[in-house]
Order: C-alpha cells, then structure tokens, then sequence
C-alpha cells in the first residue's frame, strides 16, 4: 500500500503520515512510496486516536445538520 492510499484510509493527509514515519525512522521519499504490512499497522496504531477522535467530531457535526436544517 502507499502512503497516499493509507492517508485516504485513515483520512489524514500524507504529509502528516510522512512526518510520523520519519520520527518513527522510516525513510520515505514521496507520498506514492510504499509501505509494507508491519509499517502500515504501526501507523494505524500510532493514528488510532486521531482517526477515532475525527469520527466523533463528524457524528457530532452530522447530529447537529440534523437537528438544525
């Protein structure tokens, strides 16, 4: 998988992912670099809160659409 496809996974932007990688010692060059199995479930692990935390804000904001047309 690429970077930019598990940004679009995990609704973040690739550059966010990149800056993790790099502090993780992951090398990368582009957002179209590649990312094996073990790399992309540290990154889930390491994002889990963040995506988590967007989804609510999200539900939040639809109830709200909802409730106020």
């Amino acid at each position: 998988m690429r970077i930019h496809q598990l940004a679009k996974k995990l609704n973040l932007d690739s550059k966010k992912i990149i800056k993790k990688l790099k502090e993780l010692g992951v090398e990368v060059k582009s957002h179209m670099s590649s990312l094996d199995e073990d790399t992309i479930e540290i990154l889930k692990e390491e994002f889990k809160g963040s995506v988590s935390e967007r989804e609510k804000e999200k539900e939040q904001i639809f109830s709200l659409l909802l409730t106020n047309p």
